[in-house]
């Protein structure tokens, strides 16, 4: 998929464009005339802003894959496709300007896009700390939610439970992650689920990932999930968690 195409998609199909900004994502592209060497980058502040940095009147380019993850996740999984078996030998280096210059490796591999999904997967598969919140594959001019590996179940959500336990800031937190969230009207869902809680470096503030389907989630501050707590007992209506 084109990027101006990706761009029209995203927004109007999957996700509104600042809800998407300050998540981790890795995403996967190629020049529009070059479907041999593909891109493997990531961004911990803003997709748009990163990719609208490639686009210009000469050169336009394809997005193939897109991943959405928690804070830090961006670069476990960026440095395990770096040196999975099949990826890290077809890794394209730098030029060399000089003679005794260090030879540097690119974020470009000389691949086929099929080789970077079964290496995603693999990662996803094998590693507890890579946790994909939502993911998608884009292919003729479609945006497909890849469901496989954004799947939640009891033990992953048992394995954030205790990651949110370490943190002194989110602690309190950790018992309401799966907890049913009723979606509001433009959230388009009967109901969403916590799925994770985070605080970054530098005592920024507590957020809350509440997703609503394969094709949103929403990073929200903390005082959203309580807010939404305090009216549930308001109205005394009991707390639902996901089975």
């Amino acid at each position: 998929m084109l990027w101006s195409e990706f761009v029209e998609g995203f927004k109007k199909e999957i996700m509104p464009k600042d809800q998407i900004a300050g998540l981790d994502v890795v995403y996967v592209i190629s020049q529009k005339d070059d479907t041999k060497r593909f891109k493997i980058g990531i961004t911990e502040t803003n997709i748009y802003n990163r990719l609208n940095a490639y686009q210009t009147p000469f050169v336009d380019f394809e997005i193939h894959f897109l991943l959405l993850l928690p804070p830090y996740g961006a670069r476990r999984l960026e440095l395990t496709l770096q040196n999975d078996s099949h990826l890290k030998p077809v890794r394209i280096e730098f030029p060399v300007k000089k003679v005794d210059q260090k030879v540097r490796m690119s974020e470009w591999f000389k691949t086929s896009a099929s080789m970077i999904q079964s290496a995603i997967l693999t990662a996803v598969k094998t590693n507890d700390d890579i946790n994909p919140y939502i993911a998608f594959r884009l292919h003729n001019s479609k945006i497909y939610p890849w469901h496989i590996i954004t799947k939640y179940n009891q033990s992953r959500r048992e394995k954030v439970r205790e990651r949110v336990r370490e943190n002194a800031a989110t602690e309190k937190y950790a018992k309401y992650i799966g907890l049913e969230v009723e979606a509001e009207s433009d959230q388009g869902g009967d109901e969403g689920e916590v799925i994770d809680i985070f605080q970054l470096k530098n005592k920024k503030p507590v957020k809350v990932i509440i997703k609503y389907s394969d094709r949103e989630v929403y990073p929200l501050p903390i005082k959203s999930l309580n807010d939404y707590i305090s009216m549930m007992k308001q109205d005394k209506r009991p707390l639902k968690w996901v089975k």
